[in-house]
């Protein structure tokens, strides 16, 4: 796995960082449009106003990172493990997938997650208070068990494969 030092050396290697180690960098305000992170490990790295549109994101280690006012149109976040990584102020409405990530145990209370494709996500012991997630895709296995769902929004959602107590 090669590891990245900085934002500048992972800029420049744009189209070779699949499974890289980029844990622990500042992105902050970086331009990232399209960057393919597949199974990299991101884990702590700053992304706070960062463009990420269209970015791919699958199976990539995510947590505890800081999204704050990152651009994230049309990206996707297939199988990313997004534990302890705050999303709850992003515009998640045109994301084209959290299909199989792992929010488990995250506050999510009042998350617009709204037409999102979340299809085998895992939501466990998660708070999703007042969380809208109308119109959803929310099939193949997506595990609610032990989440707080209290006024969430589940309007014109597609729930088969739910699972939760």
């Amino acid at each position: 796995m090669k590891k990245f030092k900085d934002a500048k050396e992972v800029i420049a290697n744009k189209h070779d960082l699949e499974g890289a180690d980029l844990s622990g960098i500042d992105f902050s305000g970086a331009d990232l449009k399209g960057f393919y992170f597949m199974d990299a490990n991101l884990e702590g790295a700053n992304f706070e106003d960062a463009n990420l549109e269209a970015a791919d994101f699958g199976g990539a280690n995510m947590q505890q990172c800081n999204m704050k006012n990152a651009e994230i149109w049309d990206a996707s976040f297939s199988g990313t493990d997004m534990r302890n990584t705050d999303i709850n102020e992003l515009d998640l409405t045109r994301v084209c997938t959290f299909e199989g990530a792992n929010f488990a145990g995250n506050n999510m209370e009042g998350v617009n997650l709204s037409g999102v494709n979340l299809s085998g996500a895992d939501f466990s012991d998660c708070d999703l208070t007042d969380a809208d997630l109308s119109e959803s895709i929310l099939e193949e296995y997506v595990n609610f068990d032990g989440a707080i769902l209290d006024g969430a929004n589940f309007q014109n959602t597609y729930l088969e494969g739910c699972v939760g107590n």
